[in-house]
């Protein structure tokens, strides 16, 4: 007398399609592997077919499970499958092979496995300030997508900002676009970078658990975000004076006075009608840091009866950057 039983299965796969072959399963009675088998593409195993003779009859205890493998970014299927049968002699040549009530169901010895993958994108950049030293986080820097401003980042004492990591799954699959500039801010003597910088990334499923983000030929470095700044201070500083002439009356512009740096005479001027004269006012930028010393005296002339004046007056400053855009002369 002789029966049979056929063992058979469906591997399905989410997050990827399913590769024939790629996954095993394994058929076990007590603690001996009877066969191991993979499936087809369409996912379908199945293992040899059991014959038995009247030697068998009795009860046989099957198990089946997926081998563990490590194909990147799947999670196997732990699901143990216990296939119990009852062999039994039908008394005309066939013999009876019954599933036990507990007995899984030996058409459907079905695993599920998940597939997933990940991938990540960094973007950052550098500020540089020229005219002054950098204060960190005195600049900010805005990350846009479609529109959206998503987050914001500071510079360091060094200059250096990144934004935080940005990771894609599968659902992440495609064209990615990220657009960065530096927000325009108030910070006195500062002209702000207008930049803008266009990432663009392509995200693709290398298939063993792991994206691939791409920059697209158009794009900018995604790690080279630099932004330029400079600083610029200025000041300024008037000199004046006036002339007063006694015993008769004064005519405009019959004296001069005379602006002198060291051995430099910087301009020459005439008072006005009553008397009062002033240079051209001296303005300053951060080269002129330090102190600055002036002459100012009263040319010497040759009109008659007059007695000129021959003081000589110092004036001596100090020009210092406030860190505002305006130095301070005193």
């Amino acid at each position: 007398a002789d029966g049979s039983l056929d063992l058979s299965g469906t591997k399905t796969l989410t997050g990827r399609d399913l590769d024939a072959g790629e996954f095993s399963f394994e058929l076990w009675e007590d603690l001996v592997k009877l066969e191991t088998v993979t499936h087809d593409v369409n996912g379908d195993f199945s293992f040899t077919t059991l014959d038995y003779d009247l030697t068998d009859v009795g009860t046989k205890v099957y198990t089946i499970v997926e081998t563990a493998g490590s194909l990147g970014g799947v999670t196997y299927d732990t699901t143990v499958y216990t296939v119990v049968v009852h062999v039994s002699d039908n008394g005309n040549g066939t013999l009876a092979v019954t599933l036990d009530e507990e007995s899984a169901d030996p058409d459907a010895l079905d695993f599920t496995n998940d597939y997933t993958a990940t991938g990540s994108l960094d973007l950052s950049g550098t500020k540089s300030l020229t005219g002054r030293d950098l204060i960190a986080g005195e600049f900010t820097f805005e990350l846009w997508i479609d529109g959206i401003l998503v987050e914001t980042a500071t510079n360091d004492g060094d200059g250096d900002f990144s934004f935080l990591t940005i990771d894609y799954t599968l659902a992440d699959v495609g064209e990615h676009t990220y657009t960065v500039k530096e927000a325009s801010g108030t910070l006195g003597g500062v002209t702000y970078d207008t930049t803008v910088y266009s990432v663009i990334v392509d995200v693709s499923d290398n298939g063993d658990g792991t994206l691939a983000v791409t920059e697209r030929e158009t794009s900018d470095d995604p790690t080279a975000l630099d932004f330029e700044n400079s600083y610029a201070a200025t000041g300024s500083l008037d000199l004046s004076g006036t002339k007063t002439l006694t015993g008769r009356d004064l005519i405009a512009g019959e004296f001069a006075f005379e602006l002198w740096e060291g051995l430099v005479k910087l301009e020459a001027v005439t008072h006005d009608g009553d008397g009062d004269f002033a240079f051209t006012t001296l303005t300053y930028d951060l080269d002129d840091v330090g102190t600055k010393t002036y002459t100012v005296v009263e040319t010497a002339g040759t009109l008659g009866g007059v007695t000129y004046d021959t003081t000589e007056y110092m004036v001596e400053v100090t020009i210092s950057d406030n860190g505002d855009g305006t130095l301070s002369v005193v």
